[in-house]
């Protein structure tokens, strides 16, 4: 693993309980500060991957596998960034999600958005240490890591300072959230370590050090 890398892993989650499958996609994810600019299709597609189906998750457009969220390869110089979701309903409704994320330090090769990866585990989960920061202790991950919902739920509610939404007629058609993350080891991220959904495949990593010719 070359030292100057910092992984990203971002797991896009929409709520809507009671949906049938394919009732929510994820459009595209953006992330200005590496020039990198996912869509559906060609990059993305929309799974429900947890037990709790009223959950789509974006993930990679690779094999047949509803994935947790997608990796990203960028520069460990990084500090902060600014992910962009589009998600759209069956019945053409758009929500639009901006995430802000700033690390606390760069100990780390890694990040990520689901706090479970914070957690302390037991050695059959890898025996690591509990990496959870003291600003997040009165959260859990279900609250505290990034999601959206077309109707507003408690989480704008025990976040006050770090989400906003926008609503129209009582509906979620923008929401921001802000992130303040320790790095994480990087091993974290592999499957057998998984708490919930089946983790991206390494090898479906999008690199975004690589720029077009």
């Amino acid at each position: 693993m070359n030292d100057d890398t910092l992984y990203i892993h971002h797991s896009p989650k929409f709520y809507l309980p009671d949906a049938r499958p394919g009732m929510v996609r994820l459009k595209s994810l953006s992330i200005p500060e590496l020039g990198l600019n996912l869509v559906e299709e060609r990059d993305l597609k929309t799974g429900r991957p947890y037990p709790n189906k009223g959950y789509f998750v974006g993930g990679p457009a690779f094999g047949r596998k509803a994935y947790d969220g997608v990796l990203i390869q960028a520069n460990r110089s990084l500090k902060s960034f600014t992910i962009n979701l589009l998600w759209e309903l069956v019945a053409g409704e758009q929500v639009r999600h901006e995430i802000s994320v700033s690390l606390m330090e760069s100990e780390f090769q890694a990040v990520s958005t689901s706090l479970e990866k914070l957690y302390g585990t037991s050695e059959s989960l890898g025996n690591w240490e509990s990496r959870w920061p003291d600003h997040l202790a009165e959260l859990s991950p279900l609250v505290g890591s990034p999601s959206v919902e077309f109707i507003p739920t408690e989480k704008s509610i025990k976040r006050p300072d770090t989400v906003r939404d926008t609503l129209e007629n009582g509906r979620i058609v923008h929401r921001k959230e802000s992130l303040l993350l320790p790095t994480i080891e990087p091993e974290r991220l592999n499957q057998e370590f998984a708490l919930l959904g089946a983790m991206p495949p390494w090898d479906s990593v999008f690199d975004s050090t690589k720029k077009p010719a």
